[in-house]
């Protein structure tokens, strides 16, 4: 009995205390526009953000993977994140996600 509690508690702290977030979003890439150029522009979109500079947030990172959650479409779809922060904090709830904001400002659209 001794050793089913522990392990219990065990597992209970560890499920408490893990959090994994996703925080990608589906989009469609623009028209005419290749998926490597796609991730240099919202890279450079995001990490430059003025109304995330100007709320005084730190740019935490981005991401762009190509394709959907099934890996398909791969040349007109991706999966995309910009995330920026609290000074510096970058757990959960701190972070800030200008991703759909970002996204349209260079041209794409939710899928």
């Amino acid at each position: 009995m001794r050793f089913t509690l522990s392990a219990l508690a065990v597992a209970l702290a560890a499920a408490l205390g893990a959090h994994a977030v996703d925080n990608r979003l589906l989009y469609n890439l623009p028209a005419d526009v290749d998926p490597q150029t796609f991730t240099v522009s919202f890279g450079n979109a995001c990490a430059s953000w003025a109304p995330a500079i100007e709320a005084g947030l730190t740019f935490q990172s981005f991401q762009v993977q190509p394709g959907d959650f099934q890996g398909n479409n791969a040349d007109t779809q991706a999966k995309i994140f910009c995330t920026w922060n609290h000074d510096g904090d970058t757990s959960f709830p701190s972070q800030v996600s200008f991703t759909a904001d970002v996204a349209e400002s260079v041209g794409a659209t939710p899928a």
